[in-house]
């Protein structure tokens, strides 16, 4: 299962329990710049992921005809 962190925040508000606590084998949280959280539902641990610095942001005007507005390395 893949999140974003709001979304995790209103499973967890609507079921009561955690992403990590619903019975799914695998789930990732994103955090925005602050990277991700793995979650293994099989055996309880968890993994924080940092977020790759970025090199380069495309103004928006040229995002339009650009295939990407963001690109690692």
């Amino acid at each position: 299962m893949f999140l974003n962190e709001v979304e995790a925040q209103q499973l967890q508000q609507a079921t009561g329990k955690a992403p990590e606590e619903l019975g799914v084998a695998h789930v990732i949280v994103t955090l925005g710049a602050r990277g991700a959280r793995y979650f293994n539902g099989e055996t309880g641990d968890s993994l924080d992921i940092p977020a790759l610095p970025g090199r380069r942001l495309i103004p928006p005007v040229r995002a339009i005809h650009s295939p990407a507005m963001f690109y690692p390395g």
